[in-house]
């Protein structure tokens, strides 16, 4: 808003997140799950990123899903249709979208002295995974991870 255009940024955390969501287009046709895991940081960070101090903190919470991506598609056509559409893909599509995106923030961030992380928040009790019918993580990380998820329910 206006009255915050002029406040100075120690730091952001960019957690905005959605998994196992059906496939569904945004307003602006972008297919949700990655407008809202990745579309929406990278948005947030072109209107705010000037209020940033010299040696701010930006946090960028991904996963260690983004493993399973070994790229992300670069044509929309493909990204927003619903027939390429699969949860698990787009899930970790997105996240290794924030990897990239901290690793290029970080160098472009570089000459103020701002630090710019990729994270994995490790099991955390919360309602993202509510329609994952299965891990969204590959191997012994992912039973991992289900099991902690189950033990807190």
């Amino acid at each position: 808003t206006e009255h915050l255009k002029d406040v100075e940024l120690d730091g952001v955390v960019l957690s905005a997140g959605l998994a196992g969501v059906p496939f569904k287009l945004t307003s602006d046709g972008i297919e949700s799950m990655f407008a809202v895991n990745h579309v929406a940081h990278f948005y947030l960070m072109q209107l705010i990123s000037h209020q940033l101090k010299p040696k701010a903190r930006v946090v960028v919470v991904s996963s260690s899903a983004h493993v399973l991506a070994t790229s992300v598609p670069t044509d929309l056509r493909i990204l927003n249709h619903r027939l390429s559409f699969r949860t698990k893909h787009w899930y970790a599509f997105s996240k290794m979208a924030n990897v990239l995106f901290a690793q290029e923030l970080s160098e472009r961030l570089a000459p103020r002295q701002i630090a710019v992380n990729a994270v994995h928040p490790g099991a955390v009790r919360t309602n993202i995974v509510r329609t994952v019918a299965q891990p969204v993580i590959p191997g012994d990380i992912g039973a991992w991870h289900a099991k902690t998820i189950s033990a807190l329910a």
